[in-house]
């Protein structure tokens, strides 16, 4: 873990950028304290191969687990399971299982959820301005 910002660096002010108003200015690490910094917090919430993914294709409305596996057909059934779980356990997705046969559950995101709608459409952008290196 880097070296925690000494008293006197804390009260700089960040610079912004050219093409940025000074409230818009990035935070400096000087915001990561105590051994927590809100860009690790937020990874740990979305970060790993599925989860971006998962909530991509939630954000249109409630999907099945069935229509999630088609939509993810590279996922297994038991990855995508627990995915949803933590997903769920993190206030991202919401379950709703109804009493029938054979079972039905549906999933959609939670308002937690949804606020990330901004961040995938970046994601999208980005990966649409700049195709992967070969």
């Amino acid at each position: 873990m880097p070296p925690q910002p000494s008293a006197d660096r804390a009260a700089v002010p960040p610079k912004a950028a050219p093409d940025e108003s000074p409230s818009e200015a990035w935070p400096r690490f000087e915001v990561c304290i105590d051994g927590r910094c809100p860009i690790e917090d937020t990874l740990n919430v979305i970060a790993g191969r599925w989860k971006i993914l998962i909530l991509w294709w939630l954000q249109e409305g409630e999907l099945r687990f069935s229509e999630l596996r088609r939509c993810i057909p590279s996922i297994t059934q038991k990855m995508l399971t627990q995915q949803l779980r933590q997903m769920e356990v993190e206030g991202l997705v919401s379950r709703k299982v109804f009493a029938e046969v054979p079972p039905k559950v549906i999933y959609t995101l939670t308002e937690r959820g949804q606020s990330l709608r901004p961040v995938l459409r970046s994601l999208y952008n980005w990966s649409r301005d700049h195709p992967r290196q070969q």
